[in-house]
């Protein structure tokens, strides 16, 4: 690939073990990659950093992942945002958005921010 990366990922997430996982099989895939540990700090990295895409557990302490959506969408360009969610029936409570529930396969993961990241 020469060395050109697939775009700017966040992955947010209070869980140290995932968050480390996520980030790297995402730069493993090409991406650039910036972590936080809960959802206020994931705003502010992404109002610093610009991602393209960012990842978010729905359920963090201090700000929810959906909260965390909400501000960084605001956001001018406004990045793609993948919720990652535990909880059973995410598909009625997220509707549109596009989400991933735990557990997923690292593979599904890679397709889906490579698809948001356009």
């Amino acid at each position: 690939m020469g060395g050109e990366r697939a775009g700017r990922v966040l992955v947010a997430d209070d869980d140290a073990k995932v968050r480390q996982l996520l980030s790297m099989t995402l730069r493993a895939a090409g991406f650039e990659v910036v972590t936080a540990p809960d959802g206020v700090r994931a705003v502010r990295a992404a109002a610093t950093t610009h991602p393209d895409v960012v990842v978010l557990d729905v359920a963090m302490p201090g700000k929810s992942g959906f909260d965390a959506a909400d501000e960084m969408r605001a956001s001018d360009p406004a990045p793609a945002v993948l919720f990652l969610t535990a909880r059973p029936g995410a598909d009625q409570r997220l509707g549109e958005a596009a989400f991933l529930v735990k557990p997923f396969a690292l593979a599904d993961l890679v397709a889906r921010v490579r698809a948001l990241a356009g």
